[in-house]
């Protein structure tokens, strides 16, 4: 699956990056030099649609993974009251408002403490992955079957339902006006 979506998805974004250096706002610019800015925006608006559930929880994942860290269990995040649950996102969605609004140093503060954070926690998932068999040496493999028949994707008609697919419409239709872009220059 990496290299059928993540290689291929990485060497189209580096490649329009290259293209439309100048380019302040990401996918919206590209679409717009590419399709015009009618579609431009149903690109930024899509964007900003699909992600708006992606991002309200956040907060939620981030109080279950502290859970987590101080309990070992999440039994008693799982039986907190929702609306305190709610109310603490809260206020932590208004906190980091509040932070971003400081200024762009606290961000690149905040994104060097959470890349660093992921390049560290990267590095030690390796070493817990070559270290697991030594440290439960009577675990049992599973097995995973990757014939060509589990690989396919079932279809199903529940997923026209959901945001996701306006973002794989605007995906498909941007990378269909680059090629249209790439075949008028020849």
């Amino acid at each position: 699956m990496f290299l059928l979506y993540f290689v291929p998805y990485a060497l189209m974004v580096g490649e329009l990056g290259a293209v439309f250096k100048e380019s302040e706002g990401g996918v919206s610019s590209w679409v717009d030099a590419t399709m015009g800015p009618k579609i431009a925006y149903y690109a930024g608006w899509t964007y900003w649609a699909c992600h708006v559930a992606y991002i309200s929880s956040k907060g939620t994942g981030g109080l279950r993974a502290l859970a987590w860290a101080v309990f070992q269990s999440v039994d008693k995040f799982d039986a907190m009251n929702t609306m305190l649950v709610q109310g603490v996102t809260f206020i932590l969605f208004v906190f980091f408002c509040w932070l971003a609004s400081r200024g762009l140093s606290v961000l690149k503060l905040l994104a060097t403490i959470a890349g660093s954070t992921m390049f560290i926690m990267s590095i030690l998932y390796i070493l817990l992955m070559l270290a697991a068999p030594v440290l439960n040496p009577h675990a049992n493999l599973l097995s995973v079957d990757l014939s060509f028949k589990h690989l396919l994707p079932s279809f199903n008609v529940n997923y026209f339902t959901s945001l996701s697919i306006l973002h794989f419409i605007i995906n498909l239709s941007f990378c269909g006006g680059r090629l249209r872009e790439n075949l008028a220059l020849r």
